[in-house]
């Protein structure tokens, strides 16, 4: 009975043990991140997930991160491993749970990157898929500021296409939703009500509003984003576009 309860107590204090060195782990992760000290974070994050592999927000955390090094990189073809290692976090997250919002967003967002570099035809059976993700993250959760400010950008940027590509559009993509400047704008505007500190979205909604000649809706926007605190290496970045953008307007 007493060798019985010694080795209970034995594995209860081990898994106690290894619980709070994933926890510390996180922990360490989070306020890394929180210093936008990506590569750091990153690493941290996927030590975590050595010993748990199916947390969703740290596998869309470590793809929002992976995405986040690959966008810095100067030359295309550097881009393109961050880009396919951050799709394999977004597929396991999808993997784990198809049915919620982030694991959908974060498809979304991933296919975006990797579409960027692809021949027209190819990106334009690719939209769909995006749209597809972010339409249905949006459907699962209206509040999730994110999965509307990527269906937004798919408006945006779809609405926005070349006349070539548009040409194509009419070839490659007739089951393709109809996108709108308009459309963006309200995305923009609905994640903006539930985050209002997200500086991608009010740089994106800046740059439409602008695109439709309401300056002045820009300017006020830009003037309270530059105010704001990144919360991430890429929003620093987009913070920074929002001063020169702000400065260009002037």
């Amino acid at each position: 009975m007493m060798r019985r309860l010694f080795v209970t107590v034995f594995m209860f204090l081990m898994v106690g043990s290894s619980l709070g060195q994933d926890n510390s782990i996180f922990a360490q992760a989070k306020l890394a991140d929180k210093k936008l000290k990506t590569e750091e974070s990153l690493k941290l994050y996927q030590q975590y997930l050595i010993g748990d592999s199916t947390n969703i927000e740290v596998l869309v955390r470590c793809a929002e991160l992976t995405l986040y090094l690959g966008n810095a990189q100067a030359k295309e073809d550097d881009k393109q491993p961050f880009y396919n290692t951050a799709f394999n976090f977004a597929h396991s997250a999808y993997n784990i749970d198809s049915l919620i919002a982030p694991s959908n967003y974060i498809m979304g967002l991933v296919l975006s990157a990797l579409m960027n570099s692809r021949p027209i035809k190819e990106k334009l059976v690719g939209t769909k898929d995006i749209w597809n993700f972010a339409n249905k993250a949006v459907q699962i959760n209206p509040n999730d500021p994110k999965s509307l400010h990527l269906l937004g950008k798919w408006h945006d940027e779809l609405s926005s296409l070349n006349p070539a590509a548009k040409a194509g559009l009419k070839i490659f993509g007739k089951d393709i939703p109809k996108a709108s400047l308009t459309d963006a704008i309200d995305l923009y505007e609905k994640a903006r009500t539930f985050d209002p500190a997200l500086i991608v979205n009010n740089v994106d909604l800046a740059i439409a509003y602008k695109k439709i000649g309401r300056a002045d809706l820009s300017i006020s926007i830009l003037n309270t984003t530059i105010k704001l605190v990144p919360t991430s290496i890429e929003e620093q970045w987009y913070k920074n576009k929002a001063k020169e953008l702000l400065e260009s307007m002037k």
